[in-house]
């Protein structure tokens, strides 16, 4: 099969998990006025939750609290509120719309900060329109690469222009900042409860967004969400979305996914690694066409080159469509299937129902 740089990369679960796990995400907000941090996840702050979190045998678990894992902690705890909104304020334009990188101690914070205006009515004839800096931050592990942290770049960035489309759209922005700022006032008269946890609860919509992008994130490398159920937040994350949690040997990089699309010939085949009806379901509206009739005639005993025939569309642009599901994780590249050949399946492969 094709792709023997993948099953030759090899390396410790560990460091899978050290490379690619983000740690936490934090939704800054800088003006000419102030800064502020208006949520962070996950946040486990309150002493009442950390004693139970140091309780081996305690049951009752606040459903947002943070996972009992040191390395959570680590950034949850280590700072507060005020220290993080210090150090992850953008409040030039000039340094928006560009990556943002700052690294504390053994933590990497990487976001894309945008400029959002906010338009306010003076009267009927005038309005006025003011400028804030919003930064989506994601906390990763010193150790992390180049590549990973570029790919939080883009995750950064997507969901910072979503909040700003909707802003322009809508006033979403706007709203929610409203709704979110008097419960971190009450917080800093009453630092009982965190208030990003009050936020979940209440179930305002843009703390939850940002909620279900860091557990999807976190959990496969891929991300789905609709920012106010309208702006369309696609993101993949190779270095996770490749690495199986069942094989703790074999260790996937951008790298060698790369490598492994330069060597695609038209002989070569591609196994899907979804159903293909889930998979047609699961693409956004705005989705090629032409990746719906390559689906429609898809086998896995076909080569690329009948695909392109069957399908009626050119050799390069099924190369295209193909390395594009096998970097989203959904194909993968081998030789066709034959009759005559001997498969087998990998002894780590999960086969209970």
């Amino acid at each position: 099969m094709l792709p023997n740089s993948l099953r030759e990369a090899q390396n410790t679960k560990s460091n899978c998990h050290k490379h690619g796990q983000v740690l936490a995400v934090i939704l800054s907000v800088s003006s000419s006025k102030n800064n502020n941090l208006l949520f962070r996840y996950p946040c486990d702050t309150s002493d009442e939750l950390q004693d139970a979190a140091a309780d081996s045998d305690s049951t009752a678990r606040n459903e947002f609290a943070v996972k009992n894992d040191d390395s959570y902690y680590e950034v949850t705890n280590q700072y507060s509120d005020n220290v993080l909104s210090t150090f992850l304020a953008v409040q030039s334009s000039q340094l928006a719309n560009k990556p943002f990188d700052v690294k504390v101690d053994d933590v990497q914070f990487v976001g894309y900060p945008v400029s959002v205006k906010h338009r306010k009515k003076q009267s009927k004839e005038t309005s006025s329109a003011s400028l804030t800096n919003v930064n989506v931050v994601f906390a990763l592990p010193e150790s992390v690469t180049e590549a990973t942290k570029a790919c939080y770049h883009q995750l950064s960035q997507q969901v910072a222009m979503a909040i700003k489309h909707e802003e322009s759209r809508c006033c979403y922005f706007c709203t929610q900042k409203k709704l979110m700022e008097p419960i971190l006032e009450d917080y800093r008269e009453d630092p009982c409860r965190h208030p990003s946890l009050i936020m979940l609860d209440k179930g305002y919509t843009l703390p939850k967004t940002l909620k279900n992008v860091f557990d999807q994130v976190s959990d496969t490398g891929i991300v789905y969400e609709l920012m106010n159920g309208w702006t369309e937040i696609n993101f993949c994350l190779p270095i996770k979305a490749h690495n199986l949690p069942f094989d703790s040997e074999l260790y996937i990089t951008e790298g060698d996914i790369d490598s492994c699309l330069d060597l695609l010939r038209p002989y070569h085949a591609m196994l899907l690694l979804v159903e293909v009806r889930s998979l047609i379901k699961q693409l956004p509206t705005d989705s090629s066409p032409a990746l719906v009739r390559l689906l429609r005639v898809y086998s896995a005993k076909k080569n690329l080159q009948e695909l392109a025939a069957d399908s009626d569309l050119e050799l390069s642009q099924i190369f295209k469509l193909v390395c594009h599901l096998v970097y989203w994780a959904k194909a993968t590249v081998i030789y066709p299937l034959c009759e005559h050949n001997v498969y087998a399946l990998s002894p780590n492969a999960p086969t209970s129902m």
